[in-house]
């Protein structure tokens, strides 16, 4: 107690927690004040973020389809930010050149898999009606476009797309 008034602390998912020290005649209206405050809570923050976006969106980009075209300004500071490619190489800490054989060593599974999954898709589905899946809908390449990134990290980028939108 603190001043005559009983601490209701919060837990992290937004339930009330330990209410068992308030009685029962007060437990309704605690109960209720603290929900009505979290909805205050929540619709504050939609609305946060609604013009916090409202405000980004403008200055940075704008969609054209399905690709993004940076504003000059972000582009030019991408060219900045730009590392170059023997600077990345001589950058690059040793456990990351001793695993890149590794991972990039399953490119041939994924051929495979790529593979088999494309003839079980092109025999199968079609025997039991099933639509095809989209394969643009899981594996997207877009980061090639990013300025900012040398011919490695372009690289790097479209083989874990590929990767990882093959495995989804």
């Amino acid at each position: 107690m603190l001043g005559g008034k009983v601490l209701v602390p919060l837990s992290k998912s937004n339930e009330l927690a330990g209410l068992s020290i308030v009685s029962n005649w007060h437990r309704g209206h605690v109960e209720e004040k603290a929900r009505q405050l979290m909805a205050q809570i929540n619709v504050l923050e939609d609305e946060l973020r609604a013009v916090v976006h409202r405000a980004e969106v403008p200055l940075f980009y704008r969609v054209n389809g399905k690709r993004i075209r940076f504003d000059k300004s972000v582009r030019e500071a991408h060219q900045r930010s730009k590392t170059g490619l023997l600077q990345w190489i001589f950058k690059s800490r040793p456990p990351t050149v001793v695993v890149a054989p590794v991972i990039y060593g399953l490119i041939v599974p994924l051929l495979f898999l790529d593979l088999g999954l494309t003839v079980y898709q092109s025999l199968c589905f079609p025997v039991y009606r099933i639509n095809k899946v989209r394969r643009s809908d899981y594996i997207v390449m877009d980061r090639w476009h990013l300025s900012y990134l040398n011919f490695m990290e372009k690289f790097n980028c479209a083989y874990c797309a590929y990767g990882n939108g093959l495995l989804a």
